[in-house]
């Protein structure tokens, strides 16, 4: 594609080259050839199975050598709760406190009192003079709904899957950058204390450090150890273009400049390579369970 000095300007300037944004419209506009799949992985065909005797040894060499190496635990958190709340987005959008009637919405209320938000959502109700039960009698849909994704009630549209509330508890909530932290401190942790590095977008930085700034000297008197908490941004060097479905031409907005969208996962192996610890554990922000469920993880991280 032939691009005018204006757009060049604006690749190179957002770290991209000419020759990467064309490689980028070739695979938007031509599609890529799917990995022909032989058979699946299996126990002895491709993965290996340990038995007591190894899992203890392994478990035990880990627990043994960890403070001889650096360690940190590396968790992709730069995501936004939009998709998560899409069947939300797509009822606001389509009815007017209409029931819900979609799979998706319908899931959402019937299990609606299960979520870690619900207290929360109850008292914005209250604040408004209603309560939940009050709101779905008077058919309410929209108001809950609007609740939930607003910011003069909850507000989760605008925040990161890691500071949503996650898991529920007896005492309260936890969200998942702090299953995050409380799951590392029983593996990530070296002679300097336990290290987390989040990847997380830069409009997301102040409500990180807000939360964090509640939570850290708890943890740290709880379970005596130090926490250090760094951050790396997504590099906008890993964005790629995107092509209108019609007629496949570049994005662009209503000044006519080229549109960026983040790159997938697979875009955070430069922020990645930026670590130097010696053992990185890897895993994605949603992927935690709570305290009853942990053992798990916790030890299967040390084979």
């Amino acid at each position: 594609m032939e691009f005018n000095e204006r757009d060049k300007k604006i690749i190179i300037d957002h770290g991209l080259s000419i020759e990467e944004v064309n490689r980028q419209i070739e695979i938007l506009r031509k599609g890529m050839n799917y990995i022909e799949l032989i058979r699946p992985a299996t126990i002895n065909n491709g993965i290996i199975e340990l038995d007591d005797i190894k899992k203890n040894y392994y478990k035990n060499k880990f627990e043994k050598d960890q403070y001889f190496y650096t360690i940190e635990k590396f968790v992709p958190a730069s995501g936004a709760a939009t998709r998560m709340f899409k069947a939300l987005y797509q009822y606001l959008d389509k009815y007017d406190n209409a029931k819900p009637s979609t799979s998706g919405l319908e899931w959402f209320f019937n299990n609606i009192q299960k979520f870690a938000f619900f207290d929360d959502l109850q008292k914005a109700l209250s604040d408004r003079g209603y309560t939940y039960d009050q709101a779905i009698n008077e058919k309410k849909y929209d108001m809950i709904v609007r609740l939930v994704l607003d910011n003069d009630g909850l507000g989760f549209s605008n925040k990161p899957k890691a500071l949503l509330p996650f898991h529920k508890y007896d005492n309260g909530y936890r969200a998942s950058l702090e299953e995050h932290i409380i799951e590392g401190l029983h593996y990530a942790k070296d002679n300097n204390g336990v290290n987390i590095h989040f990847t997380i977008s830069p409009e997301h930085l102040d409500m990180f450090n807000e939360l964090l700034n509640k939570i850290l000297i708890h943890y740290e008197k709880q379970y005596k150890s130090k926490i250090n908490i760094s951050y790396s941004f997504q590099k906008p060097s890993t964005d790629t273009v995107a092509l209108y479905k019609d007629n496949l031409e570049l994005v662009r907005d209503e000044s006519g400049n080229i549109i960026f969208r983040p790159g997938g996962h697979g875009a955070l192996i430069e922020n990645l390579n930026d670590l130097s610890s010696k053992i990185i554990f890897i895993k994605n922000i949603d992927n935690v369970v709570p305290d009853d469920k942990k053992a798990d993880t916790i030890e299967y991280k040390k084979y």
